[in-house]
């Protein structure tokens, strides 16, 4: 498991709408000049990836901002967070740096931000 954990005062539970699990690719599959593709086993385990989505607080963005940057290493390092479907813990990373959006103008009395 990961020594780097998802900070507990980010949400613990994505978005549900937008959370959807692409699981890994564990086989090579090469095209034959003539008759169906090769397909061959090349790992045990893929590579599964979710595109996540949080509605985030101010602070709460600013906590994500450094996890990611400082903490993680720009998204080098893998992190413990809960699965997303099973709620069991799994070793996550970064694999694109997050996107933070205005949800509320920052003049409102409760901004909010959709961090993804």
């Amino acid at each position: 498991m990961a020594d780097l954990v998802w900070p507990p005062s980010l949400p613990a539970s994505p978005l549900f709408r937008v959370t959807r699990e692409q699981l890994g690719e564990q086989t090579l599959r090469t095209s034959m000049s003539a008759g169906p593709d090769k397909v061959r086993a090349v790992q045990s385990e893929g590579v599964d990836t979710f595109p996540l989505a949080f509605v985030v607080t101010p602070e709460q963005a600013a906590t994500l901002r450094d996890f990611f940057r400082s903490t993680t290493g720009g998204g080098s390092l893998p992190f413990q967070a809960t699965h997303p479907h099973t709620g069991n813990p799994v070793d996550f990373r970064f694999v694109t740096p997050p996107i933070i959006t205005p949800l509320a103008p920052r003049t409102s009395n409760a901004p909010r931000y959709r961090a993804e």
